[in-house]
């Protein structure tokens, strides 16, 4: 559906691994431990399901190392070396270092975001609507 209803955006620049770049000052980093410490929002979030279903797939075995809600605490978990996470690859800071194949962290596709607003929903939903397919607009220019 293409009408004013629905909102269809794909992360083209994909998701990425991250983990901190500088590891000379971590004792046992979580990338080099035999169980991978990761840095997860909570359950039902972003990226979650996503990245422990594709270490499951690997074969590679995990821990929850931290979670949060916020998104600026996953990002500053991860350049503390806290852990593994998996986010867009636009949002790595400048600290973090994005994992490879080589280091055994497959490439996931693009996620795709789908809006779906009915026709007979209240207008206060589709103002909602309208709002949340500006404000992926925007995000996605940058």
């Amino acid at each position: 559906m293409t009408d004013h209803r629905a909102l269809r955006r794909t992360h083209h620049d994909g998701l990425a691994y991250g983990f901190r770049r500088q590891q000379q000052e971590v004792r046992r980093p979580a990338l080099f431990q035999p169980v991978i410490g990761l840095v997860v929002f909570p359950v039902g979030g972003l990226y979650r399901d996503e990245m422990i279903h594709a270490l499951e797939s690997s074969g590679r075995r995990w821990r929850i190392s931290y979670s949060s809600a916020s998104l600026a605490s996953i990002r500053s978990a991860v350049a503390s070396g806290l852990g593994v996470s998996l986010l867009p690859a636009r949002l790595a800071l400048p600290v973090h270092r994005v994992l490879t194949d080589r280091e055994g962290f497959a490439s996931l596709p693009s996620l795709e975001l789908v809006l779906h607003c009915r026709p007979e929903a209240p207008q206060r939903v589709h103002d909602l609507s309208s709002r949340l397919r500006a404000l992926c607009k925007m995000v996605m220019a940058n």
